[in-house]
């Protein structure tokens, strides 16, 4: 368990509304007159912007839906340049991950330095600025948890690299989450997301920072991760378990915002990157590796958190966690984008990233990551 007597904070600016129908309170949620709606063309064809639109009134001037996944800083610099003239006051983000990131590297962009460029903050020397435009962030996956986070995942994909940018001024000053629009969802994105989301509860926990209270908000948001995915593979229309996923992609993000992320994230941004697989599978299949890594150093600690999802040992756990993967079909999904393990592992060396890899409680080294890769073959029955 976390000790209790070390020195922690926590900083809770977001206001958070959770709910079916939590969409329509947008219009109490006053953050400027200018407002730019950030989503993808899916939402656009479905109407979902549009109504939006309608809900906010004149409020809105101008829908942005060029959107990529894992979003590009050099995209992202030439967006940033097109919608600096329109003098936005605040920003809307509809949608999942990608959207979240794009809209915070956006706000930072048009709420910043005239001068102030992606390339020139994460490729270069100038600082980010210390402001941004105010956010409302409006999720429609469970996963990330980027509606209360204060960084962004950012991508040079000409170089097959991933930054991050972070600070306080990043977090939406308010989130509204509405179970209703993760309805609908391909499979691979309900899947992948929530794999993230577990992931995210999972490294929390493992977090160097991990405190009394981010360990709580982990240990819940893993618990309701394991519970509702597999019923809403079962069941994609139940609503009351993308209320649950939804849940637990919030508390994660609420935890990894205080913690980070850990190992099992550092190794996947080369994976992501270099062959394309979704973010949730190349995060999450190293998990069981990781757990029993992890619970040779720290038994007791490892054992808890059995204990908080109901499973008397690690061992059950592990199994746990490899019973949902083939409910997932997560080799299937690994096989599609990687074709084998051992083509990972010339990108090793890349898997350690400062502030993930150093984050796991217990160090990893360029041996354990090769350990771990061939130990999650083994358990996940890979290829």
């Amino acid at each position: 368990m976390t000790d209790t007597l070390s020195l922690w904070s926590l900083h809770l600016p977001t206001r958070v509304v959770f709910g079916v129908d939590a969409l329509f309170r947008l219009p109490e949620m006053a953050i400027g007159q200018r407002l730019l709606l950030i989503t993808t063309p899916g939402f656009v064809k479905r109407g979902v912007a549009d109504k939006v639109k309608e809900i906010m009134a004149a409020r809105i001037i101008h829908v942005h839906d060029d959107i990529q996944p894992n979003p590009d800083l050099d995209h992202l610099d030439r967006c940033g340049k097109t919608l600096k003239p329109l003098g936005i006051d605040g920003i809307i983000a509809l949608g999942g991950g990608s959207v979240m990131d794009s809209a915070k590297a956006l706000a930072m962009l048009l709420g910043g330095d005239p001068a102030l460029t992606l390339d020139a903050n994460l490729r270069g020397s100038m600082a980010a600025p210390e402001r941004a435009l105010p956010i409302i962030a409006v999720p429609t996956t469970a996963g990330t948890g980027s509606e209360v986070t204060p960084f962004a995942t950012i991508w040079d994909h000409a170089a097959a690299q991933k930054y991050s940018i972070l600070g306080p001024h990043l977090r939406p000053q308010i989130a509204l989450l509405d179970p209703k629009l993760t309805l609908g969802l391909p499979t691979e994105v309900t899947v992948s997301t929530a794999l993230d989301a577990i992931s995210q509860a999972f490294e929390s926990y493992w977090g160097r920072a991990s405190n009394a209270v981010t360990e709580a908000w982990a240990g819940h948001a893993f618990r309701l991760g394991l519970e509702s995915l597999p019923q809403i593979v079962a069941n994609p229309d139940s609503l009351v378990d993308r209320g649950q996923m939804m849940a637990a992609s919030l508390l994660a993000g609420m935890a990894i915002s205080h913690t980070r992320t850990a190992i099992a994230h550092s190794i996947s941004y080369p994976i992501t990157a270099r062959f394309g697989l979704p973010h949730g599978f190349a995060c999450s299949f190293t998990l069981p590796a990781i757990l029993e890594f992890n619970a040779e150093q720290f038994p007791n600690r490892a054992t808890a958190l059995a204990h908080v999802v109901g499973e008397p040992d690690v061992t059950a756990l592990v199994d746990r966690l490899l019973t949902l993967f083939k409910t997932v079909d997560l080799s299937s999904w690994m096989a599609a984008y990687v074709p084998t393990i051992d083509q990972l592992k010339p990108f090793i060396p890349e898997m350690i990233t400062p502030g993930r890899a150093d984050n796991n409680m217990r160090a990893v080294s360029f041996d354990d990551i090769e350990t771990l890769l061939e130990r999650s073959k083994a358990l996940v029955d890979l290829y």
